[in-house]
């Protein structure tokens, strides 16, 4: 029975991260009207273990860990419902109070898994599969567009064109999204599982989920990841030396290896593949070089940040609601787009728990380093994009869950 239960959980959570972008309930609402049904099953089934336990992994709520994450959640709750009040924000945009209650429900999901059956194996299983789905369908993307294959996806090219076009013309744009919306969100997506498979998997299991991880990775193209992953490394590889008081040469050649391998193929990628790749990476090597200016898709969004800010004159305290709507433009910056909302009290929230992952103390397993990585490459990637609002953001929360878990089994003050 309890083996049932544990499947019954993952494959709950494996749908809500694999069709909760592309399965949605259209409203007559007024805006997108778009709702996220698998949100609410996320929720039931937080219920559901709550009940099961009866209301014991609520414990976790008091935890010291949990601590650094109320001041985001909470602000999180109020700031809808004050811009429904004062500046009249539609009553449909308090649906994002749910984002916290999501957020809460996953990392006690995380929790009751581990706690009920302190087992990885089987997680790992099904996340392989996942990210194997992942890699199928960017595939099939880069395929079809490149125009291989194009009688074999034509079905599938179909189903991902018809539920794009569901929540935004803007989607199609003719690069690898796997089962997201946006390259970016997959291109996000690979972060957390590549920092979970380094820490948490071994043997060839590792090193084929890393290898799928990276091909899914530049199939999105999305070079925010990409140079969230590489910067992460390097603060990794920093971290290891300092800590050990030794060089890891292991580290260093594997990251001597893949900068020499990026030295020689960005200027040379006309050889190997698509212009449209061509064009991302040069300008992203390109921003290195010459600064941001450089690139004229980064510029514009720099641009976008500046004239957001001319707001604050209307808005002193922020928003309150999603900034995008009155600024009537994407922010494409989370520390931005945060500050817009909730002003520097939001931001330094949002700053909190991702500083605090960073620092977690060494205990118990890797999922404290799993969490720490993952917190690290979420603050360089914020920088271009908005990771809190993708769906993949709550394989973070999940993450966290765990890593309570294991506290909890060893820390009596938990």
């Amino acid at each position: 029975m309890d083996k049932i239960k544990l499947h019954f959980i993952l494959c709950i959570l494996f749908v809500y991260f694999f069709f909760n972008d592309r399965i949605v309930l259209i409203l007559n609402t007024g805006g997108k009207g778009i709702l996220n049904i698998f949100d609410f099953i996320i929720l039931l089934l937080a219920l559901y273990l709550v009940l099961l336990s009866n209301g014991k992994i609520l414990g976790i709520l008091k935890s010291n860990i949990f601590l650094y994450l109320v001041p985001f959640f909470i602000l999180s709750l109020i700031l809808p419902l004050l811009g429904v009040l004062f500046y009249e924000y539609p009553i449909r945009s308090l649906l994002i109070v749910l984002n916290p209650l999501i957020s809460t429900g996953l990392i006690l999901i995380g929790f009751y898994f581990y706690k009920k059956y302190r087992q990885y194996s089987i997680l790992n299983n099904y996340l392989l599969l996942f990210t194997f789905l992942q890699l199928f369908f960017s595939l099939a993307h880069f395929l079809y567009y490149k125009g291989i294959l194009t009688n074999l996806f034509y079905r599938l090219i179909n189903f991902d064109v018809f539920s794009k076009q569901i929540n935004s013309y803007q989607y199609l744009i003719g690069r690898s999204t796997g089962t997201y919306l946006d390259p970016n969100i997959l291109g996000f997506f690979t972060l957390m599982i590549f920092w979970y498979s380094f820490f948490m998997m071994k043997g060839r299991l590792r090193l084929v989920m890393l290898m799928m991880n990276t091909i899914i990775l530049f199939l999105s193209m999305s070079r925010g990841a990409i140079l969230s992953l590489t910067m992460s490394y390097i603060l990794y590889f920093l971290f290891k030396t300092f800590n050990s008081k030794k060089i890891s040469y292991r580290e260093l050649f594997i990251f001597f290896i893949f900068s020499v391998a990026l030295i020689i193929i960005i200027p040379n990628l006309d050889k190997f593949i698509s212009e449209t790749t061509i064009e991302r990476l040069r300008g992203l090597y390109e921003i290195f070089i010459y600064g941001y200016s450089a690139d004229v898709n980064l510029a514009a969004r720099v641009d976008a940040w500046k004239y957001s800010f001319h707001f604050l004159n209307e808005y002193p305290l922020g928003t309150f609601g999603s900034p995008e709507i009155k600024i009537e433009s994407f922010i494409d910056n989370e520390y931005v787009r945060i500050f817009m909302q909730g002003g520097l009290l939001f931001l330094l929230s949002y700053l909190l728990f991702l500083f605090k992952g960073i620092f977690l103390r060494k205990k118990v397993s890797n999922i404290n380093l799993t969490i720490a990585l993952i917190s690290i490459s979420i603050l360089v990637v914020s920088i271009t994009q908005t990771a809190s609002t993708y769906t993949p953001f709550n394989f973070y929360w999940f993450f966290v869950g765990l890593y309570l878990a294991e506290s909890y089994n060893n820390d009596h003050n938990l």
